[in-house]
């Protein structure tokens, strides 16, 4: 298998009750697009266009995941070169950062951004993984199933994994 260079991914999603606006998306492009390039990265991303009669079908209560009404998958990434070369803590630090500063904009605005599981922030402390790709009430559904058949957490190999109830 080949190496694959090193990279790091954000990412939100939008729901179609509270869609960009025109700060908002502002927002999102000079804190990523038109932000300062990275030395020792190139960045990417894009915005994904969800939606349709598959998410207008799914409601809050029928799945754990956050996919009911989203609009959009925001996503924002950053690579090396090279599998050989390593990101410096400022890159990805202010990678994260400026990307937090579209999220902290977009809730400022009344929005309520989702994750996606698959491009989950490493740094999310366990409330903010509950917030961000559980909201609603299922954190606390998926905590009462986590209880009943994994009350000892021996498949919790992962920081963020949903714990057990005490």
């Amino acid at each position: 298998m080949k190496n694959l260079p090193p990279s790091m991914i954000n990412s939100a999603t939008i729901p179609r009750s509270t869609p960009l606006d025109n700060t908002t998306a502002w927002s999102l492009f000079s804190n990523t697009a038109f932000a300062p390039k990275f030395a020792d990265a190139s960045a990417s991303g894009f915005i994904d266009v969800w939606g349709g009669k598959y998410a207008e079908g799914v409601t809050a209560d029928a799945s754990a995941w956050k996919h009911d009404d989203r609009l959009h998958l925001i996503r924002w990434d950053i690579r090396t070169a090279s599998f050989d070369l390593k990101f410096a803590d400022s890159t990805m630090t202010a990678m994260r950062s400026n990307f937090y500063k579209f999220v902290s904009a977009y809730k400022a605005s009344g929005g309520e951004p989702g994750g996606f599981t698959t491009y989950r922030d490493e740094k999310w402390t366990v409330p903010e993984m509950a917030e961000y790709l559980y909201g609603g009430g299922k954190f606390a559904k998926l905590q009462k199933i986590k209880t009943k058949y994994d009350p000892k957490e021996m498949f919790n190999t992962d920081p963020q994994a949903i714990p057990a109830l005490a």
